[in-house]
């Protein structure tokens, strides 16, 4: 039996798929979180203000340009949809990157009688961070993320049967070119010794 090795190749239509999936992974990952904050909502602040994070910066993250080509707001034909995208593009820009909205709000205040006495008795803090929204606004969240992870998977799957069809000829598809790859090589040959025990961890 001839061995086999994984080997990295040049192709116009592997890189638009290369970009695709790396959305595809992005918005999956936003995904899940959405679905963490839901089932452990009464959990600490720190892990839903991390989850809720996770899920902002990845969704947005889809949309965004740099080394790859990000989604863009066109695919939104649904106007509400497209509104539903826009604010939370927004709560993530000034709310997550930027403290510039009021989701986030400091106040040294004064202990005094009375408001119109000038005697203070001490000073204390008033800190609020806003960690996540409630439940129904995380179902309303839920709509433009679910539409762009569909219109992603399609056109993942589309240029992964183009690109198998290009390379391995007609007949063949995205799924069955992924079958043949893994039926011929491990983890390990891909990802390098010990790959399988890792894969396994970071999937628990």
């Amino acid at each position: 039996m001839i061995a086999m090795q994984a080997m990295n190749f040049q192709n116009k239509t592997k890189k638009e798929l290369e970009a695709m999936l790396s959305i595809q992974a992005d918005l999956n990952r936003a995904e899940r979180s959405l679905d963490a904050i839901r089932q452990n909502y009464a959990t600490s602040s720190e892990v839903m203000a991390a989850l809720y994070t996770q899920f902002l910066v990845s969704y947005v993250r889809s949309f965004a340009s740099g080394r790859r080509k990000g989604l863009r707001e066109d695919i939104f034909t649904d106007r509400e949809l497209l509104a539903i995208h826009r604010e939370l593009k927004g709560v993530r820009d000034r709310h997550i990157a930027h403290p510039v909205s009021d989701h986030e709000q400091c106040v040294v205040l004064a202990a005094v009688p009375e408001p119109s006495r000038n005697e203070l008795v001490g000073l204390g803090v008033r800190y609020w961070f806003f960690v996540a929204d409630a439940p129904e606004k995380l179902s309303e969240y839920r709509r433009p993320l679910e539409f762009a992870l569909s219109h992603v998977n399609a056109e993942a799957e589309r240029l992964g049967d183009q690109l198998a069809q290009e390379l391995l000829g007609e007949g063949h598809t995205w799924e069955s070119a992924q079958g043949a790859f893994w039926s011929v090589l491990s983890a390990e040959d891909v990802f390098g010794p010990g790959a399988d025990d890792a894969m396994g961890q970071a999937q628990r």
